[in-house]
């Protein structure tokens, strides 16, 4: 769809206006789509220069499956002052990379003319979304009754190709980020304001991301429009985002017990004050490490690589870190999958946290095993329901593997350094009896 502006009745202020929808069908769900495309559209104005931004948002159903809009906002064609346009595609499917190349198309159609980025939506409405790493073409009018192919490709893994951790890192000290990890994994409430929506869905998403293998269970809108803006009183846990442009009228609402991110000026506005001894210290350092690590190696082989070539890598090793910590704490989670004489399959929680040695991190999986999310991750395993965690699952293999090798190496080692004690009393015996 692409929705525009247009000026209220009597008012000299703004609403959102669909200008082209397809399928041409109106449901309820659809009829509020504008307030997500211009959720600051009562502050809006013409302007003469825009520079075009990416955003999402996310629609939460009853039933508690999720719809996912990807929006491409552009200034359209012509001269002189005037109002932006947001070409939108909701889909029932999470994959932020594939559906961007497609807004980019359709933004470059759109400079040619209306028609042409029309055509081109029906045409990509028609085919079917790829599998991972799979690809598809799509034909659509061109210039001049010419017909464009555009192919896009679907990442492989989303979990590592889907997400790009560059604005969140550059708009949170990587001590704050892991104070917000943290309040995540506590099922905390967090409200994130920034200027740029861009700013806002990219950063939480990112945070989002980061929680593989685990799915947030609650309340997640990336980008609160104005009129639900009183969802901030909500008493459950959320993940919310706010424009600057409102966060005026965030003020007549009481919010207490709720963590305030400052995106533009990262900074924290509203705190607990145990942000930083949720997670263990042993994990916070080595994560720490491993973030600051990717970003010097990112700036090595920035020589070597393509821009695009290192700002994957590096989201990648980014990823790759806060698995590490998953598959470290909970990845013997198997172990203790026990089927009952009743052929039933059990997780027996409590062994579970008691298995490991390290005592903070007992602490940790304590309170980290009643979370929704680690009881839908462990209830999704016991009734074998298929869940993205293929990745996960692969590098606690590779975990085991590694620990197996570590192990064999020390008993190797011991067994060497046992013979060495024995070679030399056996040498000291010999000269004392000399």
């Amino acid at each position: 769809m692409i929705v525009g502006l247009e000026k209220m009745e009597n008012l000299n202020i703004y609403k959102p206006k669909v200008l082209f929808r397809f399928p041409d069908e109106e449901t309820e769900a659809m009829s509020h789509l504008g307030e997500f495309c211009f959720p600051d559209a009562s502050v809006w104005r013409p302007v003469s220069m825009y520079d075009s931004e990416s955003f999402s948002f996310v629609l939460t159903k009853e039933d508690g499956s999720r719809q996912y809009g990807y929006c491409r906002r552009m200034l359209p064609p012509g001269q002189g002052n005037r109002l932006p346009e947001v070409l939108c595609i909701v889909s029932m499917h999470e994959a932020i990379a594939f559906y961007d190349q497609l807004l980019i198309a359709l933004e470059r159609k759109r400079y040619g003319s209306i028609e042409l980025s029309q055509h081109l939506l029906q045409a990509a409405f028609a085919k079917p979304l790829p599998m991972p790493g799979k690809e598809i073409m799509v034909r659509s009018m061109g210039k001049a009754d010419k017909m464009d192919t555009l192919v896009m490709q679907r990442p492989k893994d989303a979990c590592r190709n889907d997400i790009c951790f560059g604005s969140l890192l550059s708009h949170l000290p990587v001590d704050i980020l892991l104070q917000v990890f943290a309040s995540i994994l506590l099922e905390r409430r967090l409200l994130f304001i920034a200027q740029h929506l861009s700013t806002l869905t990219t950063c939480i998403h990112g945070l989002h991301a980061l929680l593989y293998p685990f799915e947030w269970q609650h309340t997640f809108v990336p980008m609160l429009p104005a009129s639900m803006v009183d969802v901030v009183c909500a008493p459950t846990p959320y993940i919310l985002g706010v424009l600057t442009s409102l966060q005026p009228q965030l003020q007549q609402f009481p919010l207490e017990e709720v963590l305030i991110i400052d995106l533009d000026n990262r900074s924290l506005l509203k705190q607990m004050g145990d942000e930083s001894g949720i997670i263990p210290k042993k994990l916070q350092k080595a994560l720490m490490a491993a973030i600051k690590e990717d970003a010097g190696n990112s700036a090595i082989i920035i020589h070597k690589f393509s821009a695009s070539d290192t700002v994957g890598a590096r989201d990648i090793m980014i990823s790759e870190a806060f698995l590490r910590m998953f598959v470290e704490t909970i990845g013997h989670y198997t172990e203790f999958l026990v089927t009952q004489q009743d052929g039933i399959l059990n997780f027996q929680k409590e062994a579970f946290v008691k298995a490991v040695s390290s005592t903070s991190i007992l602490m940790f999986l304590e309170w980290f095993t009643e979370t929704q999310m680690f009881e839908v991750f462990i209830t999704d395993k016991v009734e074998g329901r298929c869940s993205n965690t293929e990745w996960f699952e692969q590098s606690v293999e590779e975990y085991r593997e590694e620990m197996a090798g570590l192990e064999s190496s020390l008993a190797q080692h011991m067994k060497q350094m046992g013979q060495k004690m024995i070679n030399f009393f056996k040498g000291q015996g010999t000269l004392i009896r000399s």
